[in-house]
């Protein structure tokens, strides 16, 4: 694993993918980032995301097409100002055939667990 305290970025969380042959694969490698697409998603056995003082997991079956994601919304207030405007959700999971598993992590590091795409 890396550390991700020297890559601080807008998001909470960052993203690694662990192939079949214990290669791991992570958004950021010392100061370069990448994007999702570039992991090669017929190897990946375990997705994995990393930040906000936790660490979330899932395992990917043999097979199933691993899936990233994030979701940004923005909160506006007409009379406040605040930080926090900005709320992203992070998802990691799978989907294979009719099955499918989202694990989405929240920035207060609470989760959800569904097979649907659109919970959140």
């Amino acid at each position: 694993m890396i550390d991700i305290s020297q890559n601080r970025q807008m998001d909470g969380y960052i993203w690694q993918a662990v192939y079949t042959d214990e290669t791991v694969i992570g958004e950021y490698d010392v100061l370069e980032g990448r994007g999702f697409s570039e992991v090669d998603v017929s190897r990946v056995k375990t997705l994995l995301l990393l930040g906000n003082g936790g660490a979330h997991a899932i395992a990917v079956p043999d097979g199933a097409e691993p899936v990233f994601f994030r979701r940004r919304r923005a909160t506006l207030e007409l009379f406040d100002a605040s930080d926090n405007a900005w709320n992203t959700t992070h998802c990691i999971g799978w989907r294979m055939g009719k099955q499918e598993v989202y694990h989405f992590v929240f920035e207060d590091d609470s989760t959800l667990v569904t097979s649907d795409f659109q919970a959140v």
